[in-house]
């Protein structure tokens, strides 16, 4: 079996560390497109120097895609990607649901410990997203205050205004969390031992990061802008 090089692994490397430095200046959502492609075509263009997926074309839906987002960012209308809902009334079980729910969980798993009062925790986790490139839709910064309201709505579960595809984020990221662990997080008093909040809070940061790689800019953008988040200081130990 034939492998790409180590040397054009390196390059590909190189090659996604200037397009993401590029992605992460860009003013527009054109530019972002545009070095996204780059990204794509660096990717596809390492794959293709592994004769097995060029002799069985294996990259081709890759290029599907590179192709039809082309043709999007030059205004044309691609049917891979204006294809008809299979459902009726606003899409749902998008990324922004996904992240919503998401990042309720980091927050119900921080306040579960009682690491610091429950504001506190929410303007933590709104700087950490904001560090890790994790934005609204229109690229604005992700509020405390947002994220609270998230999980209110979720936990209220369908008498809330949380959507379907949020609570369903949210609780299969509550089922695959310890359930004994999680209980003996909200029966410890008066606060976790310092080992014990680093431990929680680097696991925070990974579920963090996990959204900034798959879906940096999906959060709901911000109804009301009006200032009234709290200020982020560190979390207390």
């Amino acid at each position: 079996m034939t492998m790409p090089s180590a040397t054009q692994y390196g390059e590909l490397i190189s090659l996604l560390r200037k397009v993401k430095a590029a992605f992460d200046s860009a003013k527009d959502d054109a530019t972002r497109l545009t070095e996204s492609r780059r990204a794509l075509r660096g990717v596809m263009q390492y794959l293709r120097s592994d004769p097995q997926v060029f002799d069985s074309n294996l990259i081709q839906p890759l290029a599907a895609l590179s192709t039809a987002t082309y043709d999007a960012g030059q205004g044309a209308t691609s049917s891979l990607l204006e294809h008809p809902s299979t459902r009726d009334g606003k899409p749902t079980d998008t990324a922004r649901e996904i992240v919503q729910g998401t990042l309720a969980y980091v927050l119900e798993m921080l306040i579960a410990a009682k690491i610091d009062s429950n504001e506190c925790i929410s303007a933590w986790i709104a700087t950490e997203a904001r560090l890790q490139g994790v934005t609204t839709e229109d690229s604005q910064p992700i509020a405390a205050r947002q994220i609270a309201n998230w999980r209110s709505e979720i936990r209220r579960g369908k008498a809330g205004k949380a959507p379907e595809s949020a609570r369903l984020a949210f609780n299969s990221l509550i089922e695959a969390t310890n359930t004994d662990r999680l209980r003996q997080l909200r029966n410890t008093r008066p606060r976790q031992p310092k080992e014990i909040v680093e431990d929680l809070k680097d696991y925070a940061r990974k579920v963090i990061k996990s959204i900034a790689m798959v879906a940096p800019r999906s959060a709901p953008k911000q109804i009301d802008t009006s200032p009234r988040q709290t200020a982020s200081r560190p979390i207390k130990q």
